[in-house]
């Protein structure tokens, strides 16, 4: 049996761990990969939540009572690609193409923060306000508040 409220706090967990590898990316100057990565991560997790592209038994938007549709980006999709292949999996296209932190500008990845940040903002709108509060994950308690300012 699906329990929503349990898989609140998985989408705590990916919002959050999204919010703070964002934090830690510097706006100047080299782009650490450990953090890099990390960031890459949960937006692949969050772009699969958000958009399209999620693997069977997913937990999406509509499990908490958010519309069922879900936007089809193609650059979204192609970034969720590109991702899944630079670092989610051991692939060959890998092995071309590794991650390369210069190729993440700062400017780019603040678009695709803020990108996120409007669907999860636009998420917890569609969200009934009693469900909020199942948003909170052990490392970040209350992490809805993030989203619903």
């Amino acid at each position: 049996m699906k329990d929503a409220q349990k898989a609140a706090r998985h989408v705590a967990y990916e919002l959050g761990m999204f919010r703070e590898t964002f934090g830690r990316l510097p706006a100047a100057g080299p782009l650490p990969v450990l953090v890099l990565e990390a960031f890459l991560v949960h937006t692949r997790n969050l772009i699969e939540f958000f958009w399209d592209g999620a693997p069977s038994g997913a937990i999406l938007p509509k499990d908490f009572g958010a519309p069922a549709a879900r936007d089809k980006d193609p650059a979204f999709e192609d970034l969720r690609h590109s991702i899944s292949q630079l670092v989610s999996h051991l692939t060959w296209d890998r092995v071309d193409h590794e991650l390369r932190p210069q190729d993440w500008s700062y400017s780019r990845l603040q678009r695709i923060h803020d990108a996120i940040n409007t669907k999860a903002q636009r998420f917890f709108t569609a969200v009934p306000r009693d469900r909020h509060v199942w948003f909170s994950a052990e490392f970040f308690p209350k992490e809805f508040e993030h989203w619903t300012r």
